[in-house]
């Protein structure tokens, strides 16, 4: 649908504080919608924002209402619900307020994600009513009219003779009335009218919108639990996914090919997927813990070793140094600080012999070590 702006007094967002507003919902155990609407006969198109979102918005009653022979009335969501009512609840209020729906006779169905049919679907930026609240008083005054139409022709009367209220459709002359669901079929095969040939309910007409008298449809199971969200769904043959974490200590024969040498704290590492592994000089890699960076105080009292390629090296070369030399420097003294934070010795003069080799490795490589 395309929003036209046009010379309408544009409705008045009262600045409610969040305190009222809980004290609202508190007392009435539903949702207010804060607003002063303009008294207009066509649709009050001003504009939202909602035109610059990405697949913008969809007022089509053929595609959010659908009416059963016993006069159920479904209403589809079309954004995701969080907590707060206005997807599940708010706009298909107001769809059933503009059709007349018996709120009580309304069902609600959650739509696919297809942006495509319904329009935008983000459900942020607290933007959900107030980009969708236009199309769908259009939506819900469309599928009225539309009832509306059918009934005129079945009676043969014209459509202005006939009125939408409650569920049914009035031909106050004759005192006949239809029920929706015996003229829905009808409704279904009209077209659905522009929408300026459409009338908006006067704002004095609303029997949801600002009353304050509907709760919120899911409210129940949100607080309870019994609310189904996506991790709760299953299908048949589906499977589950995790990451695989492998335990310290595990040796694996081979690491993959996007593995990186990782010096932290003096120490050089094999790193992929958030795992940190030690060569075993075997073509075996352990698994170890998540080494501590040195001089934070949970290291033994070593201090943190710091590394300066003097001679211009590269930050490949350098980490293939610190490797080497870290390899170099656990031959000389049988001391592997990975090994030790799995907890295989952490003796201080283990620590400073290592050390010690490691920097003497490096200097010899054309490093400054302090």
């Amino acid at each position: 649908m395309t929003i036209h702006t046009r010379n309408t007094r544009v409705p008045v967002i009262s600045n409610v504080s969040r305190r009222r507003l809980l004290k609202g919902l508190a007392a009435s155990g539903g949702l207010v919608i804060a607003a002063q609407w303009p008294a207009l006969a066509a649709p009050p198109f001003y504009p939202t924002g909602a035109e610059a979102m990405p697949n913008k918005t969809v007022s089509d009653p053929k595609l959010f209402v659908s009416i059963a022979p016993d006069g159920i009335v479904t209403i589809v969501a079309a954004r995701a619900e969080m907590g707060t009512g206005a997807a599940r609840t708010t706009l298909p209020l107001i769809v059933a307020d503009e059709l007349e729906a018996d709120w009580s006779r309304v069902r609600i169905k959650q739509s696919p994600g297809d942006e495509k049919t319904y329009g935008n679907q983000d459900t942020d930026g607290s933007r959900s009513v107030r980009h969708f609240i236009q199309p769908m008083r259009l939506c819900g005054a469309s599928a009225r009219t539309m009832l509306e139409q059918a009934a005129a022709k079945r009676w043969g009367v014209q459509v202005g003779e006939v009125e939408a209220k409650n569920h049914e459709i009035v031909h106050a002359a004759s005192g006949r009335k239809l029920g929706y669901g015996d003229v829905a079929a009808d409704a279904a095969a009209l077209p659905v009218p522009p929408a300026d040939q459409v009338r908006l309910k006067n704002p004095a007409a609303f029997r949801y919108i600002g009353k304050g008298n509907v709760p919120l449809v899911d409210l129940r199971d949100i607080t309870t639990g019994h609310a189904v969200y996506g991790q709760d769904v299953w299908l048949e043959g589906m499977k589950y996914a995790v990451v695989a974490r492998p335990p310290v200590g595990i040796v694996v024969s081979g690491l993959p090919a996007f593995a990186t040498v990782v010096a932290i704290g003096g120490v050089s590492y094999l790193y992929a997927n958030g795992v940190y592994y030690r060569d075993r000089g075997d073509a075996s890699y352990e698994v170890v813990p998540s080494p501590v960076v040195v001089g934070t105080g949970n290291d033994g009292g070593v201090n943190r070793t710091f590394v300066y390629p003097k001679l211009g090296q590269s930050a490949e070369k350098q980490a293939s140094d610190e490797y080497e030399c870290h390899r170099w420097a656990v031959n000389q003294t049988g001391f592997d600080p990975s090994a030790a934070a799995a907890g295989q010795g952490t003796g201080p003069a283990q620590r400073s012999d290592y050390a010690r080799a490691q920097n003497a490795c490096l200097e010899g490589r054309g490093y400054t070590v302090r």
